[in-house]
């Protein structure tokens, strides 16, 4: 369950970068993409149930 979780955040975090960069990243950006994920607590849902996530996104210049 805590890896559906995870996935779950992990393309919430790939749809809200997609959209705060104005459309669909560069290809040549996925090979220099990092996600972080942190903060998760392990949840338990039945099918069909849902739950309320917040994303934060931060763009890190080097």
């Amino acid at each position: 369950m805590r890896q559906k979780i995870l996935l779950t955040a992990a393309l919430l975090f790939a749809v809200a970068a997609a959209v705060a960069a104005g459309g669909v990243a560069p290809a040549t950006a996925a090979a220099n993409a990092n996600i972080v994920v942190t903060k998760v607590a392990p949840t338990d849902l039945s099918p069909g149930e849902t739950k309320e996530v917040t994303l934060t996104v931060k763009k890190q210049v080097f």
